[in-house]
């Protein structure tokens, strides 16, 4: 159940790019791209217009003390970047638009997500399968596999006319470390997402991962 909401700036659906902050506090083991997923699809449509209005996106899982402490808070601010994996609600208390308290996290279960991304190009359609995104991490990483918990930031550059949703390129690139750079996805306790639009119909991705004691992978 919504504990409070905390509208600051006008009515909702909130319209026009926003970046979202989300803390989900809990004692259990859980995937935060599933947290993640959950909540956006539950905010889409009655929080914000459109999943592709977020443009950034910073989620934190934070101790609760016990199963019947665990709340979410999601925080909803003026399209202003989070650029670092560091910052917390606090940093944008005078950007926020609206904040909401649910007293429990939406909880983890499969997540169909889509087989294959599509992006829209000036020659046809760019597509990049699962075999093509593993090959792609594979090729780049050579360590060994992560068994830590660990914090992750990942920018995605996109087309100019491109409104793929945030939440769904992280979940297709995300889910294709399992097994080479982490060994669970689970493992993310902390997670950056930013998504900018460039002037060239591909899509590239950076993916930076940290472990607990900071030191950059």
């Amino acid at each position: 159940a919504i504990i409070s909401i905390e509208n600051t700036i006008g009515d909702f659906p909130v319209k026009g790019d926003v970046s979202i902050i989300m803390n989900f506090y809990t004692c259990r083991n859980l995937n935060i791209q599933g947290l993640v997923k959950n909540t956006m699809d539950a905010l889409n449509g009655i929080v914000i217009t459109d999943d592709d209005r977020v443009n950034s996106l910073l989620a934190k899982i934070k101790p609760s003390g016990g199963p019947e402490y665990e709340k979410t808070t999601i925080d909803v601010v003026t399209s202003k970047p989070i650029l670092s994996l560091d910052k917390t609600r606090e940093d944008f208390k005078d950007y926020k638009v609206l904040t909401i308290e649910v007293d429990a996290v939406l909880e983890d279960r499969f997540l169909p997500y889509p087989k294959t991304m599509n992006v829209s190009g000036v020659v046809g359609v760019n597509t990049q399968t699962d075999e093509e995104i593993s090959e792609l991490v594979t090729n780049q990483y050579d360590g060994e596999i992560i068994n830590s918990e660990v914090e992750v930031a990942a920018v995605f550059y996109i087309g100019p006319d491109d409104k793929g949703d945030i939440d769904n390129y992280s979940l297709n690139y995300l889910n294709n470390l399992k097994g080479i750079v982490l060994e669970d996805i689970r493992q993310i306790q902390t997670l950056l997402l930013n998504k900018v639009n460039t002037d060239i119909d591909t899509l590239s991705v950076n993916i930076d991962i940290k472990e607990k004691d900071y030191k950059y992978i």
